[in-house]
C-alpha cells in the first residue's frame, strides 16, 4: 500500500524533505557535519530521530518485500550506522545480503543482530541457516538452532532446521523428535511432515513413513513432488537442497 507523502524540515539545512527520505538526505548531504561530533553524534540534536529511523525501516522493509534487496540493503546499512543497536535492522540487512549471495556479509549481519540482542531467536535462526546451508558447519548450526529455541521455544523453523541438521548427522531419532515438535506447533506444516517421512524411512518404519508422506502430499503436493525430484536427482536427503528449507522471515523484531 502506497504511503501518504509527509514532509519534514531538515534541522541542519532547512530544506523540506520527504520524511521517508530524510535519513538518506542526512547521510548524503550532512554526513560529514554529523560525524564531526564523534561517536554517537548521528543520534544527537540535529542528527537522526526515532521517527526518521522508523520511517526508513518501513521503507527498507517495503523494498525487501518487493524483492529490491540491493536497494533495501543500502538503506539498512544507513539505519544500523545511525542506530547500531537496532537488532531487527541488522537481521533484515543479513537477510538481504543472503538474497544477494553474500553469505559472509549475511553472517556478519546476523552476528551483529545477536550481539545487539542475544535473546533474539530469529537472529540465532538466521545465523544457523547460513552455517548450515552455506558453510556446512553442522555443529555450529545445531548450536544456533538450540540457542534460538532456548529464547523462543515456538520458533517453528528452528525446530524443523534442527531436525534437518540431525538428519545430516545421521541422528534420525533426534531428527524425528524435532519434526514432531514442529508438527505439534503447526499440524499443517507440510515441510515437517515431509522431513518426518524421510526420518522414518531411514529408521525402517515404512508404514508410519507412508502416513507422513500422504499427509504432506495432501497439504502441498507441489512441494512433495519437488522433494521427490531432488531425491531422484541424487540428493542423499532433501535437506541438501537449500530451497527445501522453510522460507525465512525477514526482520522479526
Amino acid at each position: 500500500m502506497k504511503r501518504a507523502e509527509e514532509f519534514s524540515t531538515c534541522p541542519l539545512c532547512g530544506s523540506d524533505v520527504k520524511l521517508e527520505n530524510m535519513l538518506e538526505h542526512k547521510f548524503k548531504v550532512h554526513k560529514e557535519e554529523m560525524d564531526a561530533g564523534g561517536e554517537g553524534s548521528l543520534r544527537e540534536e540535529g542528527g537522526v530521530t526515532d521517527t526518521e529511523l522508523k520511517v526508513a525501516c518501513d521503507k527498507a522493509s517495503d523494498m525487501m518485500s518487493d524483492g529490491e534487496f540491493r536497494e533495501a540493503a543500502k538503506l539498512f546499512k544507513k539505519i544500523v550506522e545511525a542506530e547500531p543497536k537496532d537488532f531487527g535492522a541488522w537481521n533484515d540487512l543479513g537477510f538481504c545480503m543472503k538474497k544477494l549471495n553474500e553469505p559472509d556479509k549475511a553472517l556478519n549481519s546476523f552476528e551483529k543482530s545477536i550481539e545487539a540482542n542475544p535473546e533474539f531467536g530469529h537472529g540465532w535462526l538466521q545465523k544457523g541457516n547460513i552455517l548450515f546451508t552455506e558453510k556446512e558447519n553442522f555443529d555450529g548450526a545445531r548450536e544456533c538452532y538450540e540457542e534460538a529455541l532456548k529464547h523462543d521455544p515456538k520458533l517453528l523453523q528452528a525446530w524443523h532446521n534442527l531436525g534437518n541438521v540431525h538428519m545430516k548427522m545421521g541422528e534420525f531419532e533426534k531428527a524425528m523428535r524435532c519434526f514432531d515438535e514442529a508438527i505439534d506447533l503447526n499440524n499443517e506444516y507440510y515441510m515437517a511432515w515431509m522431513s518426518k517421512w524421510q526420518a522414518l524411512e531411514k529408521l525402517g518404519k515404512s508404514e508410519e513413513a507412508k502416513e507422513c508422506f500422504e499427509k504432506a502430499y495432501d497439504l502441498n503436493p507441489r512441494y512433495v513432488r519437488k522433494c521427490v525430484d531432488a531425491l531422484e536427482a541424487g540428493s542423499t536427503n532433501i535437506t541438501e537442497e537449500s530451497d527445501m528449507l522453510p522460507k525465512e522471515d525477514g526482520g522479526k523484531r
